[in-house]
């Protein structure tokens, strides 16, 4: 049996310098175009809506008998924790993507305030569902209207029938973040507002973008985990 001659492309350094030269413009173009809206974009966006009117609303106005056929949809945690989640994966993917220091920069700090939020938000419902719907705590369990994750965490590991070394890294992480983070302010305010609110001189940690995604991964496995397991016979007692 005869082969065919195939003939492939040749591709030199100049065929290979025009196809980079492509691709940088393409992911020049998303950044500018998707992934940032910059400040003169905002400023010269502005200035072609319409000043605030007493017609205006931030939300659509809808009676109750509307609000309460959408409630399922409106009032669903589970959507409300994962988005956050998946705010974050958004916005550290476009931190890897882009060269462009201006994206990686502003994009950081909502991306670190979305992966905090959302282990405060899994967390907390988790121990809301082990609880039993009890949103006042007991003596010596820590109440849910807090913001230490560490003291949380701490609480919710109770519930967990065993702990291996998995969970002891993931505590080791949960630590970590507040160590850096005490007053889960420095995601959240500048500096200067975090100094002038809680005289507090804010010190970033440095991050890998490339760790933080997969340390953000690892977590969520396990309070996703953890979630359905606080799920567990719900139906017997709702």
């Amino acid at each position: 049996m005869k082969c065919k001659n195939h003939t492939y492309p040749k591709y030199n350094i100049y065929n290979l310098q025009a196809i980079q030269k492509h691709k940088n413009y393409i992911t020049q173009k998303l950044e500018r175009d998707f992934y940032l809206l910059s400040k003169t974009d905002i400023d010269k966006n502005a200035m072609y809506v319409h000043p605030v009117s007493e017609k205006d609303h931030l939300f659509i106005q809808q009676n109750d008998d509307l609000q309460s056929n959408n409630s399922k949809m409106s009032f669903d945690d589970i959507y409300f924790q994962n988005g956050y989640a998946s705010a974050t994966m958004v916005l550290l993917k476009i931190i890897r993507l882009s060269t462009n220091n201006l994206v990686r920069r502003s994009y950081i700090n909502p991306a670190m305030f979305c992966f905090r939020q959302y282990l405060e938000l899994s967390i907390k419902d988790s121990l809301l569902r082990f609880r039993y719907f009890r949103t006042k705590a007991k003596p010596g369990e820590p109440s849910l209207k807090q913001h230490d994750i560490k003291k949380l965490w701490d609480d919710l590991k109770q519930y967990i029938q065993y702990e291996d070394v998995e969970i002891e890294n993931i505590t080791r992480l949960i630590n970590e973040f507040v160590d850096v983070d005490k007053n889960a302010t420095m995601f959240r305010y500048n500096a200067s507002l975090n100094k002038a609110l809680f005289n507090q001189d804010v010190r970033k940690p440095l991050i890998d973008i490339d760790d933080i995604i997969v340390r953000f991964l690892q977590l969520y496995r396990c309070f996703e985990g953890i979630n359905d397991l606080s799920r567990l016979g719900e139906d017997d007692y709702i």
